[in-house]
């Protein structure tokens, strides 16, 4: 349903099943996380996106490359690049695990998707 919600554009249904569902005591996951995160950026709502991932964070669900390449992808598409890199550049204070590997394949990601863009 949130999904659906956000495909349509209408997130404030989103946000207010993701609501329901947490204060039902459902604890959301990875799959339900990324889907919330793609629908905000997807809606151009990129700060909600990233407060959404530091709330992952704090609730002890780590953000995988998929969250992140939502949101960069989406950056790419709104030809936000600079955006996008301040996002990279703010991952570790955003998501203090994250590995250098990780780091790297999203700077890659980027760099592809600003070599294809001028290409």
């Amino acid at each position: 349903m949130i999904y659906a919600y956000g495909r349509k554009g209408q997130m404030k249904e989103a946000s207010r099943l993701f609501s329901e569902m947490k204060s039902s005591g459902l604890v959301p996951d990875i799959v339900t996380y990324n889907i919330f995160v793609k629908s905000y950026v997807a809606n151009s709502m990129f700060e909600e996106a990233i407060d959404l991932v530091r709330y992952m964070v704090t609730h002890g669900c780590k953000p995988n490359e998929r969250t992140y390449n939502s949101i960069l992808q989406e950056y790419c598409r709104h030809d936000k690049i600079a955006d996008a890199k301040s996002f990279l550049s703010n991952l570790p204070q955003l998501h203090p695990g994250i590995s250098k590997q990780e780091q790297q394949r999203l700077l890659e990601l980027l760099a592809r998707h600003t070599s294809r863009d001028r290409g």
